[in-house]
Order: C-alpha cells, then sequence, then structure tokens
C-alpha cells in the first residue's frame, strides 16, 4: 500500500510509512549490530597486531638457535 502523500514530513517518517514499523526496527537493529560487531572486529585486529609483532624477535630467535647452517640462520632474519 503506498504511503500518503505528506508535503513536510521528515525523511524518517517517510521512510518508516514505505517499510513499516516492524521492518524500521529490524533494520535499525542490524545497523547497531553490525556496527558494533566492525568496531569489535577493528579492536581485536590492533589488539592482535600488537601481540603478533611483540613474538616475532621471539620466533626469529627460536629459528636462529634451531638453526644448523650459517645459510639456515641467515633465512631466519630475512626482512
Amino acid at each position: 500500500m503506498p504511503a500518503p502523500h505528506m508535503p513536510g514530513a521528515p525523511w524518517v517518517v517517510k521512510a518508516i510509512t514505505q517499510v513499516g514499523v516492524p521492518s524500521a526496527i529490524a533494520l535499525y537493529l542490524v545497523w547497531l549490530l553490525a556496527s558494533q560487531v566492525l568496531g569489535a572486529i577493528q579492536t581485536h585486529d590492533a589488539r592482535s597486531d600488537a601481540e603478533l609483532r611483540g613474538l616475532l624477535p621471539v620466533l626469529q630467535r627460536i629459528c636462529i638457535n634451531t638453526s644448523a647452517t650459517d645459510r639456515d640462520r641467515a633465512a631466519c632474519v630475512r626482512p
């Protein structure tokens, strides 16, 4: 059913009359949850990156200590 003509109504009201109140609530909740999940992913990414950068010297040291030849040791510290 098309929305009645509402000349002074805000765009939000016009959109809700087009999709219906339950659909508008569902769309808002999807947007809200998606933005929260995206923020959590970005935070997790930054923390993981910092932890992995801290582990890199340890992994290089393990590689150097367990290498049998100079060539293998050189491969451990390759950029």
